[in-house]
């Protein structure tokens, strides 16, 4: 998959604080990449720079293979979907797809299958004429990408970036703390922050006995880590859904329930065990 998009070295900071602190960032064509983290940590500041609304203080955006850093955003063949879809109320669903190839000059001919290939891809076929403020605003955000394939997405909803994202980007104070796929992101997180950052988890100190093998509280679990040594102290990060409760005397560990909520299709609960840890 060739490289659509490339950051390079991406500084930049606002009244002498630094938002992004020298990132690097890679974007294959035809993907689906999401910005994910807290507000303040950078992922929108990114994504300006990306559209040329933000220029950096240093490092390099290229796009397709050319240095776009100085272009103005009406220069760049990218497309920016705002938080409100920044449709234009006054243009029917068709005139708004067509804005900007009736700017690039395309013929009517060229526009108008534009526009219907665009609409069967967002599922929107025969709503040609219709008034943008007729649709809901899930249709507007279709309306708004339609014509797009590659994206770079942001937000801070954790279950948006794991469902729709071929890649998701874990940023935290200007800095990526790890990229990969929804499933390395949740069942490896390089570092404490993801961990607690996406879904909930369970970090409990441990000793890696040597690899494949970590010792919780003084008993031994399998696992699928290397390269830590022996006996060496970690950080153990165990999802929610990985804790089995069994009968008191099938069990490893022990503890006591301290709180427990019906939540529909499951109860959460909270586990006091050895050393006054909390589980989930």
């Amino acid at each position: 998959m060739s490289t659509l998009v490339d950051l390079k070295h991406i500084s930049k900071s606002f009244d002498g604080e630094m938002v992004l602190d020298d990132l690097n960032l890679t974007v294959p064509e035809n993907s689906f990449v999401t910005l994910l983290g807290p507000s303040g940590c950078g992922k929108t500041t990114t994504l300006r720079i990306l559209g040329g609304f933000t220029t950096p203080d240093s490092g390099k955006v290229i796009f397709d293979g050319q240095d776009i850093t100085s272009l103005p955003p009406n220069r760049r063949q990218l497309n920016t979907v705002f938080q409100k879809y920044a449709l234009f109320p006054h243009m029917s669903i068709a005139e708004n797809i067509a804005f900007g190839l009736k700017i690039k000059g395309k013929s009517k001919a060229y526009i108008d299958d534009k526009i219907r290939y665009a609409l069967k891809l967002v599922n929107l076929s025969g709503f040609e004429k219709r008034d943008v403020n007729s649709l809901s605003g899930g249709q507007q955000q279709r309306i708004a990408i339609a014509l797009g394939i590659t994206v770079v997405y942001v937000t801070h909803d954790q279950e948006e970036a794991l469902t729709m994202s071929d890649t998701i980007v874990v940023m935290n104070q200007g800095y990526i703390q790890q990229m990969g796929t929804p499933e390395q992101i949740y069942n490896e997180p390089e570092n404490a922050f993801v961990a607690d950052f996406i879904g909930d988890s369970n970090i409990i100190p441990a000793i890696m006995v040597h690899d494949e093998l970590v010792n919780i509280f003084g008993a031994n679990f399998r696992c699928v880590d290397k390269g830590f040594g022996q006996n060496k102290p970690v950080d153990v990060v165990i999802r929610p859904e990985d804790v089995e409760l069994v009968k008191p005397e099938d069990g490893i560990l022990t503890g006591h329930v301290t709180h427990s909520i019906f939540k529909g299709v499951h109860y959460e609960m909270e586990v006091t065990t050895k050393g006054g840890y909390e589980w989930l």
